[in-house]
């Protein structure tokens, strides 16, 4: 029902070829089958904003919040950012 992309592949994406294709084409693949994307580890701005560029719906990590107990988040504040569905 729905694609995550690892961590490794979306912190290496700005230094690495490699992991920004297989970022790119992941999210080619999840359009195409009309799937949801989850992409881990979003720690700065410029990988939000180029995952959301490429068509991530879902961003979760440390630029958003540590973990922490689904009792402890505010969901008010991490939809803040424009045009995240799912940040948690």
């Amino acid at each position: 029902d729905k694609i995550k992309i690892d961590k490794s592949f979306t912190q290496n994406m700005t230094t690495r070829a490699d992991c920004a294709a297989i970022v790119q084409s992941t999210l080619v693949l999840a359009q195409g089958l009309g799937m949801h994307t989850t992409a881990e580890g979003v720690e700065t701005d410029e990988q939000y904003r180029l995952l959301r560029l490429a068509g991530a719906t879902s961003l979760q990590g440390y630029l958003f919040s540590r973990a922490r107990p689904l009792c402890e988040i505010d969901f008010d504040v991490t939809h803040e950012r424009q045009g995240i569905e799912d940040a948690a």
